[in-house]
């Protein structure tokens, strides 16, 4: 009688972790995945663990060092760029209507200019081409695509509220399509700012 009782408590016992592990399993698979975007030549790519972005510092159009943690508090979509760099300049356009579909309270588009020349020169580049929901960011020297690891441009990476990597695109994409929109409004709603 005794054996009876422990094999049917095994049994039992046995009946509940594999319940429990059928809920566990639901709940894991109940994670709403990111919309994907790919870009011209590669796709967003999401981080599984969100790394600390480092600390990186630029400059604004009046010439005051600004850094990445002065967008803390809102997702922000960080974008190297170069006035040289043909698919840089082809998704400036893409990005600028990104920036004004989102209030700058909920994103921000850091769209920062490497080894561009003067502010003057880049303001001129901005406004020939019709950019206006961009502030402009710049660095004279490559140190942002460098602490970034940035290996080319363009590179564009999605940073949450709190300063860590969401993922990050290399090369050219459409910003202002409805899969970058998607994108954003995911992180928006299930990482919050």
């Amino acid at each position: 009688m005794g054996m009876a009782a422990g094999a049917r408590a095994r049994v039992v016992g046995r009946a509940c972790a594999l319940v429990v592990a059928m809920v566990l399993s639901l709940a894991s698979s109940a994670v709403v995945a990111a919309p994907e975007l790919a870009g011209a030549s590669s796709a967003f790519v999401t981080h599984a663990e969100r790394p600390l972005v480092p600390a990186v510092t630029f400059q604004d159009e009046r010439g005051r060092t600004v850094g990445l943690d002065a967008f803390h508090g809102r997702l922000t979509l960080v974008n190297l760029w170069a006035t040289w760099c043909p698919p840089c300049v082809k998704e400036l356009p893409a990005l600028d209507a990104l920036q004004a579909a989102f209030p700058l309270a909920d994103l921000a588009v850091v769209a920062i200019c490497n080894g561009c020349g003067s502010t003057p020169q880049i303001r001129a580049f901005l406004d020939g081409r019709g950019i206006r929901a961009l502030d402009l960011y710049h660095h004279p020297e490559f140190d942002v695509m460098r602490v970034l690891g940035a290996k080319g441009l363009p590179v564009t990476l999605l940073v949450d509220a709190e300063g860590r990597e969401i993922g990050r695109l290399v090369g050219e994409a459409d910003w202002s399509g409805e899969a970058a929109r998607a994108l954003v409004r995911h992180h928006l709603e299930h990482t919050g700012r």
